[in-house]
């Protein structure tokens, strides 16, 4: 159903294109790829997931940092993000929002021994397991994409804590997460002005950033019913984003509060039957497949948030709405992979196997 609904609003924002139909096509030609990427994830086996992790991670990697050598990352709106070859292009970050949460799910340490026994070297050399989440998180940073390094770290955290990690670490983190953010701000500054936009706009709306006015008036032109599916006006160069970040927004002004909540909505019903279909999974594999789920209805909320003028502009895209063919195939893989991780154990020896590196 959300992908029906990102369809409907390809075809919406297309009108605002020189060759709708061309644009139309093509999104349904990345539905298919991606569709195919979700079934191909559903069919593969728990244990070659596990063992492929590893290789998936490395590739992330290494396109992470090809993606940052001048001359090859392709260079847009300040950010190098993509890689183009052959007229088509990939965003290397959005591979993170898959290898990291099963790369620190899989570990085949269990968290509680590292923290709540007496601290050594060998401790220390196994807490150096997270590094996946730090190293890649880092790397989409420098594109930038500090909305994409974010939700990679919400996976990340989702996963650690569905190991059975204490509290105290999550803390600790957070406390170190303070001077990252100063220094990313203070090499960025435009960054911290979309921050000081937002306090400023909460006691003065007429100070918001445009997109973020422009947001607001497609929301709430729309209504509760909305203006009807095709005749939205902002999307015609007035909303900027209008089929990527702010899609929901679009969503709002043509199909009104019925048709935003009824997306949100269908966002707290997947996670609610993701959650319920990993729940007879091993230990292990239902971390992983949680952590995933998380992430994905984490970064849709996260952009509704933004959308709605409750969060500072990030630039997240929402899954399945945003145009992003990236976008799409990773979050069909990601669904895809949670209906594999939650197939109960191959055999009861793969399921002893999994239940001792569980916590």
């Amino acid at each position: 159903m959300l992908a029906g609904v990102g369809l409907t609003v390809a075809h919406s924002t297309a009108m605002a294109e020189p060759d709708p139909a061309r644009v139309l096509a093509k999104c349904c030609i990345l539905m298919a790829v991606a569709v195919a990427a979700g079934i191909a994830c559903a069919c593969t086996p728990p244990r070659w997931i596990r063992r492929l992790t590893p290789w998936l991670l490395a590739a992330t990697v290494l396109l992470l940092v090809v993606v940052l050598i001048p001359g090859v990352g392709v260079k847009s709106g300040g950010a190098r993000r993509w890689l183009r070859a052959a007229g088509v292009s990939v965003q290397p970050a959005e591979l993170a929002k898959l290898c990291v949460p099963l790369a620190i799910a899989f570990r085949p340490v269990p968290p509680r021994r590292l923290l709540t026994g007496r601290f050594g070297l060998g401790s220390l050399r196994r807490a150096f397991g997270l590094w996946p989440a730090v190293l890649c998180a880092g790397l989409i940073a420098a594109e930038p994409d500090l909305s994409t390094a974010i939700t990679v770290l919400l996976g990340a955290t989702a996963a650690v804590w569905l190991r059975g990690w204490p509290a105290w670490p999550f803390a600790a983190g957070l406390c170190a997460a303070v001077p990252a953010a100063a220094g990313t701000f203070w090499l960025r500054p435009y960054q911290w002005n979309r921050v000081t936009a937002f306090v400023e706009a909460l006691a003065d709306p007429a100070a918001a950033p445009y997109q973020v006015r422009q947001g607001a008036v497609a929301l709430g032109s729309g209504g509760v019913w909305g203006c009807g599916l095709g005749r939205g006006w902002q999307k015609l160069s007035f909303l900027p984003e209008a089929d990527d970040d702010f899609a929901l927004a679009a969503v709002g002004e043509e199909l009104g509060l019925v048709g935003a909540g009824g997306v949100l909505l269908l966002w707290i019903l997947l996670a609610w039957f993701g959650l319920r279909a990993i729940r007879f999974a091993p230990p292990v594999r239902r971390a992983a497949a949680g952590a995933l789920v998380v992430q994905l209805v984490g970064q849709a909320l996260l952009n509704a948030g933004v959308v709605c003028g409750l969060l500072p502009p990030t630039g997240i895209p929402h899954p399945f709405l945003s145009r992003g063919g990236s976008s799409l195939v990773v979050t069909c893989a990601a669904i895809g992979l949670v209906l594999a991780l939650g197939r109960p154990g191959d055999s009861h020896r793969l399921q002893a196997k999994e239940s001792g590196d569980s916590p």
